[in-house]
């Protein structure tokens, strides 16, 4: 099976035989695993493993596995965070989409035509921004493309993490037209924001408005809290994965938590899952790595999941309509990976 992706496979071939490597570690999400094959056609000739956990980003490089020796570790499909260190034997590899953008747009304007919108994109379609930019202005729409935080390689890029690009443009647009495969970034970018936001799937053409769907998700959410303001015992969750290890927020939830007269645990997983965390019986989990683990997991977990956001708003430290999407703006991990 051919990987429907562009890769300078001789631009990773040159920067191994750089480091002298022989034996790399690849990671590759779950949507690009099944192209493993196509991995071991172009790179055949060093000593490949391949990860089978996920891989969620390049927050989640895995520390636990240098003790297979990799020379390198070799990362498809994401784009490095800035402000982490990853050494020099942490390679990213960018994976772009070869579809055209013009499908998605003609069907975005078969069912909306706002007059000016915030374009963002996922890191397989982030050079289609331009193009999407100029195609939608000479259909007399304004585009607007934003400049995000530390955590971001590119202008107009969105994490399932970061929102930062269009928080930062968000008074003046009307809605947010995001360039990705599936509704998960979309949605994060209409709860950041609380604006009209459509997912437009350059691969297939097709378009969503994923606002009805956020506001489910909203009422979800505010079930959670309600739940949680008659809790006692809360389970503080600290991720493992170097780029969502928040351990200082952490133990600021643990700081309110008493302070409310109630109970809290720290409890550290570098996989978090209802199976992991089904011994620790506490009515309540505050969750601290990855935010949409409370999003879009709740219901893998036997009790309530809720942000830090969120535990401020149970124990009437933050009111309900200050609600805001929890977010990684600093992780307070390992600094260097290599």
């Amino acid at each position: 099976m051919e990987l429907p992706y562009s890769v300078d496979w001789e631009g990773v071939r040159a920067k191994l035989r750089e480091l002298g490597a022989r034996r790399v570690l690849v990671q590759l999400p779950d949507g690009l695993k099944m192209y493993f094959r196509e991995v071991e056609k172009h790179l055949g000739d060093y000593e490949l493993i391949f990860q089978g956990d996920p891989c969620f980003g390049a927050c989640d490089v895995p520390l636990s596995l240098w003790t297979l020796r990799p020379d390198v570790i070799l990362q498809f499909g994401h784009s490095p965070m800035p402000n982490l260190d990853y050494g020099s034997r942490v390679l990213f590899v960018e994976v772009l989409s070869e579809a055209s953008v013009e499908r998605a747009l003609n069907s975005y304007l078969l069912i909306s035509r706002e007059e000016k919108v915030g374009l963002l994109a996922t890191a397989q379609h982030i050079h289609l921004l331009e193009t999407a930019k100029e195609w939608l202005e000479s259909a007399g729409i304004k585009a607007v493309i934003g400049e995000g935080d530390h955590r971001l390689a590119y202008a107009g890029q969105v994490l399932g993490c970061d929102f930062s690009v269009a928080r930062s443009v968000a008074k003046d647009v009307e809605a947010f037209l995001v360039l990705s495969s599936g509704r998960f970034h979309a949605v994060g970018v209409y709860l950041s924001t609380g604006k009209r936001t459509y997912a437009l799937d350059p691969i297939s053409g097709s378009v969503e408005d994923v606002s009805d769907y956020g506001e489910r998700l909203l009422r979800q959410r505010f079930g959670a809290i309600a739940k949680a303001e008659e809790a006692d015992e809360f389970g503080i969750l600290v991720g493992l994965k170097p780029g969502q290890t928040r351990i200082r927020l952490a133990l600021y939830c643990l700081e309110v938590i008493k302070s409310a007269g109630k109970r809290g645990y720290l409890i550290s997983a570098d996989i978090l899952s209802g199976q992991t965390l089904r011994t620790f019986d506490v009515d309540v989990y505050v969750n601290t790595a990855c935010p949409r683990i409370a999003i879009e997991d709740w219901r893998l977990f036997h009790k309530p999941v809720i942000t830090p956001i969120e535990l401020e708003m149970a124990l009437k430290l933050r009111r309900w309509e200050d609600y805001a999407m929890d977010e990684i703006w600093r992780s307070d991990g390992i600094g260097k990976f290599g």
